[in-house]
């Protein structure tokens, strides 16, 4: 079945509940993705987080796992992170969606993509395939990098410091044409609780508490 068809009858046989997915990359992984978690579970929410180290859009639409890594979850109060499936392989992007629709689709992604100067189509189609199964989508683009933090291969991270830019400009050419886009720049500027890294890239504990925290306020604002 096509599946944009797919997710229409999803829409048409189900009624909206009180619900938030939140899927992403290695910050959904960390503190971030927990903050987001525990917030919103406080508020009587029926919660499910699906993460993947190194993942981008790419893999979520196609079930790949980044080579090396696994797809992980959690769905309860009390529950940490588990394998996503027997060994930890990546399921399909339909088994997700359907057990919306959602209230809210809150998707953390891009710091994976840095490389590429720019948003590839899989950005796009992803933003697409979450709208349609959400009243409320919300897509959080990448943190600030911190190149002083950086332990090794800090040519790397200056690289992606340099293209983030780009990169954002065609965030707002993709995803804000089906999501809400959320500037993760201005929660993580330098100096501030948010802005410190572990190695240039991914948030320290607390940080990650801080940003995960601005980003639960910066949505239930709208």
């Amino acid at each position: 079945m096509n599946r944009y068809l797919f997710l229409i009858l999803l829409l048409a046989s189900t009624s909206w509940s009180k619900s938030v997915l939140i899927i992403g990359d290695s910050h959904v992984c960390g503190s971030t993705g927990k903050t987001l978690f525990d917030s919103y579970l406080s508020r009587n929410f029926q919660v499910s987080l699906f993460c993947g180290v190194s993942s981008h859009p790419y893999h979520w639409i196609h079930g790949e796992a980044p080579k090396g890594f696994i797809c992980q979850s959690r769905a309860g109060e009390g529950d940490k992170l588990s394998k996503c499936s027997e060994g930890g392989s990546y399921i399909p992007l339909q088994s997700i969606l359907s057990k919306g629709p959602w209230d809210k689709v809150i998707a953390i992604m891009g710091t994976n993509s840095l490389n590429n100067h720019v948003a590839d189509k899989n950005y796009d189609e992803l933003s697409k395939d979450l709208q349609a199964v959400s009243s409320k989508c919300f897509w959080i683009s990448p943190p600030n990098l911190r190149v002083d933090q950086a332990k090794t291969k800090k040519k790397g991270v200056m690289k992606l410091q340099d293209n983030q830019e780009k990169f954002y400009d065609s965030l707002t050419t993709s995803v804000a044409k089906n999501c809400t886009l959320l500037d993760s720049r201005k929660y993580t500027p330098f100096g501030s609780a948010a802005a410190e890294t572990s190695d240039g890239i991914h948030r320290t504990n607390s940080a990650g508490q801080s940003w995960g925290s601005q980003i639960f306020d910066e949505i239930e604002s709208k």
